[in-house]
């Protein structure tokens, strides 16, 4: 049998080979376990720095902000007031404006549309991007309004005799009209849309005595509430220790229900389910906020008040418990931004993290009524008594 015979020379070109595809795999290697290190900084420094101060980017004058409200619709500023709303630009310039007469104002919106209503009165705007798509003058004084992704309005009227829900489309047109008396169903304390329009929840109280009833009633418009009775009521819930002053709409099938001791949680698929979630407190509730993904409370904290003044609850739309912290923070606003919780005060703004660590805390010597977050992560519109700032955080 022949034998095959391999030279030094092939040996060393073997070698050659094996060796630098060895050192190609360590380069590689490297490579990763750079870039590897690279990810874990910046998501360690993007996650928990914290920023003390800001550089003013933009700063724009106002005469009115203190008759004058602002909110953001479409990434841009609204500013409202009882003689009208103006949609301004990045020059604070009007991009559209409406003027009207209302008493008691008040904004509703959603991604799409941005509603108006004169509380008490009878006039109701409905808006889109490119300014006013409807105008409609309510059969009575208006308590409540709602706005649905397609652009239908829901609102609750009163009179002396009774409470009237309304559905109206975007055209003008009314869709569903449901009168309800106090003595059959209880004063509506508030209602909530769903982003379709097919569903609506509403908080009803009624007093018997000395002693309260809250009614949490689901109404569906689509086909199961075509076959349920003329009202399209699908389902309720009743309490009798706790009052439900606000309901709302978390994502397109969960509704939370908020109490002054406790916050209740409904899963709705044309009906509402049997079974639900409560998320109950031992000590008042003084605030809540909310986006699609978490709900938040504010609470005194009578037991440690030494460790703060407020303990801060946020919770998932499950009613599993995310964050309980202790913050010693005076503030009049709170809200939601993606995973951000912004703490509003006179002079002060403050915003956690929802791991609880801090984000930033600043001062503002013309005092604060609103800190609205902009497109970049670190940009923030501010809006103060004497003007409107673009910051940046750093």
């Amino acid at each position: 049998m022949a034998e095959t015979v391999v030279s030094d020379n092939d040996k060393k070109q073997s070698g050659g080979k094996n060796s630098q595809k060895d050192r190609k795999k360590i380069w590689i290697l490297l490579a990763l376990v750079i870039l590897c290190a690279i990810g874990i900084g910046y998501y360690i420094y993007s996650n928990y720095k914290t920023y003390d101060t800001y550089s003013i980017e933009n700063e724009l004058k106002m005469q009115d902000t203190v008759e004058s409200s602002y909110d953001m619709f479409k990434e841009r500023v609204i500013k409202y007031s009882k003689d009208g709303i103006t949609l301004l630009d990045e020059k604070g310039e009007g991009s559209w404006s409406q003027s009207y007469s209302m008493k008691s104002p008040r904004i509703v919106k959603n991604q799409n549309y941005l509603v108006s209503a004169d509380i008490g009165g009878n006039s109701v705007y409905l808006f889109n991007e490119s300014g006013k798509v409807e105008e409609y003058t309510m059969p009575y004084p208006i308590c409540d309004v709602e706005v649905s992704e397609q652009g239908v309005i829901a609102v609750v009227l009163e009179d002396d005799k009774a409470n009237y829900i309304q559905l109206y489309d975007k055209e003008g047109k009314q869709i569903v009209d449901s009168t309800m008396t106090i003595a059959q169903s209880g004063y509506p304390l508030d209602i909530a849309l769903s982003k379709d329009a097919m569903c609506m929840v509403v908080s009803y109280v009624t007093i018997d005595g000395m002693d309260a009833k809250n009614t949490i009633a689901f109404y569906n418009f689509g086909s199961v509430g075509q076959n349920a009775n003329s009202n399209k009521y699908v389902g309720g819930f009743y309490y009798t220790d706790t009052i439900f002053p606000k309901v709302e709409f978390l994502d397109d099938t969960t509704v939370c229900a908020y109490g002054d001791n406790k916050a209740v949680l409904y899963y709705v698929k044309e009906k509402p389910s049997d079974n639900t979630t409560e998320i109950p407190f031992d000590t008042q509730i003084c605030s809540v906020f909310s986006n699609e993904k978490y709900i938040g409370f504010i609470r005194k904290n009578e037991k440690q008040p030494e460790k703060g003044k407020y303990i801060v609850d946020i919770y998932n739309t499950k009613g599993s418990s995310v964050l309980r912290k202790m913050v010693d923070i005076d503030y009049e606003k709170v809200k939601f931004h993606g995973n951000d919780i912004i703490l509003i005060g006179e002079y002060d703004c403050t915003i956690l993290r929802l791991k609880g660590n801090e984000k930033f805390h600043g001062r503002f010597d013309n005092g604060v009524t609103d800190m609205i977050p902009l497109k970049n992560q670190r940009e923030y519109l501010v809006i103060g008594n004497k003007s409107i700032m673009t910051i940046k955080i750093k």
